[in-house]
């Protein structure tokens, strides 16, 4: 359990600082060493929905950021 909470670890920070990009299951599993299959199934167990939703989400969040800052 251990060594999947520092995976997780790992693959959040690869998709925040590169979410932009919208890396692909394979291209994130690669980083962290892992199949897509089980990294989808230890990702989405530990954090609650898959990666592609978990992008999504930083990258609707980042436009959100975006839009507010361009008002001021």
């Amino acid at each position: 359990m251990i060594d999947d909470y520092l995976v997780i670890a790992k693959v959040l920070k690869y998709l925040d600082d590169n979410f932009k990009e919208q890396p692909e299951l394979d291209k994130i599993a690669q980083q962290v060493g892992l199949s897509p299959f089980y990294l989808q199934k230890i990702f989405s167990r530990w954090v609650g929905i898959s990666p592609k939703k978990f992008i999504q989400f930083l990258t609707l969040g980042n436009i959100k950021r975006i839009l507010d800052e361009s008002r001021s």
